[in-house]
């Protein structure tokens, strides 16, 4: 009676280990598998505010900033993102374009996102309307590749939309065709 018992417990916990290693390991290779399947684009829009011209007043003509991005996951844990940022003044007139390509590596780990961009480049330097001091630019690009390095949740919602929350409850929602 005492060794059925015994190998009724070691037959419950070797099935707890593996229904918890399926669910622990099934829920990163599903979002993977989501995430790698399709071309993601975001349309984004940040306006500043009185603290942050205080704050970098390298920048303080902007008012706000409108971000469109396209975005794709490779299986091998690279990902390459466009994007096109238009910066406006107070009276909403646009002061300038930036077009930057980024690459970089990405991975999952418990349900966050995690980014590391290995370069980013300005894809149109030579733009006539450039109003923006290198320095300013060289700013533009450091606070660009800090907010790509922070850890976001993901969430997927749908095939065709993922929800992304960083770590100061900022969301932004990638969607796909």
């Amino acid at each position: 009676m005492r060794i059925n018992n015994k190998r009724f417990a070691y037959l419950l916990l070797s099935i707890s280990v593996i229904f918890s290693s399926w669910l622990y390991w099934g829920t990163d290779v599903k979002t993977k598998q989501v995430l790698t399947s399709r071309e993601w684009y975001t349309n984004t829009v940040f306006i500043t505010s009185e603290q942050a011209a205080k704050t970098i007043p390298e920048l303080d003509l902007i008012n706000k900033i409108h971000g469109r991005d396209t975005i794709k996951y490779l299986p091998n844990g690279t990902y390459i993102k466009a994007s096109v940022m238009n910066f406006y003044d107070e009276e909403n007139v646009m002061l300038m374009e930036l077009e930057l390509s980024e690459s970089g590596n990405w991975e999952l780990s418990d349900n966050y996102l995690l980014i590391q961009p290995t370069e980013v480049v300005d894809t149109n330097p030579k733009r006539a309307n450039r109003v923006f001091t290198d320095k300013q630019l060289s700013m533009i690009k450091e606070l660009y590749m800090l907010d790509a390095q922070e850890s976001k949740r993901i969430d997927i919602i749908n095939k065709h939309s993922i929800l992304l929350t960083s770590l100061d409850h900022g969301s932004i929602i990638l969607s796909s065709n």
